[in-house]
């Protein structure tokens, strides 16, 4: 085990005198900061951890490369007896992997476990962790999507939406690991939470990629989520819903007028996804709404077989000549 010196015992007091942005500015300074703090994980005394673990979770969410040589001292808190210390440990990790995720990838068995904690907030810590590893290498935490599957029937919705959220990263590369979700994920599209709608809707818009036939039960409620109070899973269920309009734009015919309305959305990537989806129905009706969105060009996001920066007025462009391919606008 390690010891603790008289700079270590410095911080330790530090913990217990001044406000925690103190000692993260600190620790932002002075990188031997951090290895106190991580000495101090290993401390007997409960409140000693939880202030050390907290003080790493705030410095990884605003330093995260200063946070990254506390990596193997988090993950050895993973397994911590303290519920919070767990809860800090893992949430840290993530931020420490949105910037660097090949650092935290050693820490993917211990989050594996964590899916199955009794405190809802661990578990979502480590989903949502686990789901940063998987932005940058869905083979690591390819063994977790079993476990995954079933959080999304977790009694908590934010269990729920990190679960869903893990999923859409590995949807593309783990295709058939995932498939067998797909039934949960449309049920989850009437969950409550917004959050649980927007990612399950962004993961079967993934499933669908390659395998549209497994994503049109959803197309009713995905029509629906459409008009959302959450611009998020507006967003998300357009984007769903282009991956089957790609295939069979008629499928989606009935949705003709929710979407001329969302032309008018205050959300740019609503708007665009929305224009992108006329395109593919094919209703001429939609050409004079469409013409309204040339002098638009917010910056969005729309899926085009891959994910495409473009504009608004772009995408309205391409829309326009989808429906008159004859003209030129």
């Amino acid at each position: 085990m390690c010891t603790q010196d008289d700079d270590s015992l410095s911080v330790r007091e530090l913990l217990a005198t001044r406000p925690r942005e103190d000692i993260v500015r600190a620790a932002a300074r002075d990188e031997s900061v951090v290895k106190h703090l991580c000495l101090l994980l290993e401390e007997s005394n409960v409140s000693v951890r939880v202030a050390a673990a907290d003080v790493l979770d705030l410095l990884a969410d605003a330093k995260a490369e200063m946070a990254g040589p506390a990596v193997p001292a988090l993950t050895s808190r993973l397994e911590d007896v303290d519920t919070v210390v767990r809860r800090y440990a893992a949430r840290a990790l993530g931020c420490i992997g949105s910037k660097r995720a090949a650092l935290v990838e050693p820490s993917v068995p211990a989050l594996i476990r964590l899916l199955a904690d009794a405190d809802a907030r661990v578990r979502e810590n480590a989903a949502a962790t686990l789901a940063v590893i998987a932005a940058s290498n869905p083979e690591a935490v390819k063994p977790a999507i079993t476990v995954v599957v079933s959080q999304l029937g977790d009694v908590d919705p934010l269990v729920r939406a990190s679960a869903a959220a893990l999923l859409a990263e590995v949807a593309t590369t783990e295709a058939e690991a995932v498939k067998p979700a797909a039934p949960l994920l449309i049920r989850l599209l009437e969950d409550d939470c917004g959050q649980s709608r927007a990612r399950a809707a962004a993961a079967l818009a993934r499933v669908g990629t390659d395998e549209a036939e497994l994503i049109k039960p959803a197309v009713p409620r995905l029509v629906d989520l459409l008009a959302d109070m959450d611009e998020d899973v507006r967003a998300a269920a357009a984007w769903a819903l282009t991956v089957v309009a790609m295939n069979n734009g008629q499928l989606l015919m009935s949705a003709v007028f929710t979407l001329i309305r969302l032309l008018g959305d205050d959300n740019e990537l609503v708007r665009a996804n929305a224009a992108n989806l006329l395109g593919y129905i094919g209703h001429v009706g939609a050409v004079e709404p469409l013409r309204a969105l040339l002098d638009d060009h917010s910056k969005a996001t729309i899926y085009e077989g891959k994910l495409v920066g473009t504009t608004v007025a772009e995408v309205a462009r391409g829309a326009i000549q989808r429906l008159q391919p004859s003209r030129t606008d």
